[in-house]
């Protein structure tokens, strides 16, 4: 049975339209690349989003060859969240109108950024991703949950990234290190473009602004007890150590982090 459900992953057609996490980067063929590859994609249907930050996903699109493409944003109520598009460029970041039209060639990714304003109402909020192929629409409906919390105001870092080989949520984990391992961080050698690596690392810098905003609440040490968890980490020494875990959800595993912070932050 085993067998016979993998031979059925590998037979699958791939979708023509696709949203995956910010950590699951694609390589030129339209496929998970193997630094991202562990465990189950999670699916990205209703996301809760805390306000004054960002939340980040990837487009994924798979246009026939040769006919021409529209790909485009919706929103509903129109202007509840700012929505910027970036196609992808090996790691760089290129910003893109919407539409975009094109001819198809062969997969590409996009990078969806969505920032909720501070003063956004505590609501629901319909964004949906819209892809013509040439022959008809496919449509990749989202429920964004804004929620309660509020993010302190954070200051763009630019600074040394680990190399982009690494696992996508190794970038992450970086922000976390220089926080809970005391690692200083470096100063950019040059003022860097945007890239997928920077904006990951932007949106944990998110996670660990939350999380020195709850740890007056929990006390130090039984937030980095909860965090720890959601990270699958024994102990505060093995993380720093740069121990990684199996994890059955793969990079998305990170996701837990921010879920429980996200949640907390949240909370009447």
């Amino acid at each position: 049975m085993l067998l016979f459900a993998a031979l059925l992953a590998l037979t699958a057609p791939a979708q023509t339209l696709q949203l995956l996490s910010e950590f699951r980067r694609v390589d030129p063929k339209g496929e998970l690349r193997l630094s991202d590859a562990a465990g189950k994609p999670r699916e990205i249907l209703s996301p809760g989003l805390i306000r004054n930050g960002f939340y980040s996903l990837r487009v994924v699109i798979r246009p026939p060859k040769g006919q021409p493409y529209t790909l485009d944003l919706a929103q509903n109520p129109e202007n509840s969240v700012i929505l910027k598009l970036y196609r992808e460029v090996g790691d760089t970041l290129l910003p893109v109108k919407t539409p975009v039209t094109g001819v198809g060639a062969a997969p590409e990714s996009f990078w969806l950024d969505m920032q909720v304003p501070a003063a956004a109402l505590v609501r629901r909020v319909r964004v949906e991703v819209d892809l013509h192929d040439g022959d008809t629409w496919h449509m990749a409906p989202m429920e964004l949950r804004i929620l309660r919390g509020i993010l302190p105001a954070l200051k763009p870092q630019a600074v040394e990234l680990l190399a982009a080989s690494k696992p996508s949520d190794e970038f992450a984990r970086q922000a976390w290190r220089e926080w809970l391992c005391a690692v200083e961080p470096k100063p950019a050698p040059r003022t860097p473009g945007v890239s997928a690596r920077g904006l990951i690392y932007r949106n944990a810098l998110q996670d660990v602004a939350l999380a020195r905003i709850l740890q007056i609440k929990f006390g130090r040490e039984e937030l980095l007890k909860r965090v720890l968890d959601a990270f699958e980490s024994p102990s505060q020494e093995a993380f720093c150590g740069g121990e990684r875990p199996v994890s059955p959800l793969g990079p998305d595993g990170y996701l837990r982090v921010r879920d429980l912070l996200n949640r907390e932050a949240s909370r009447q």
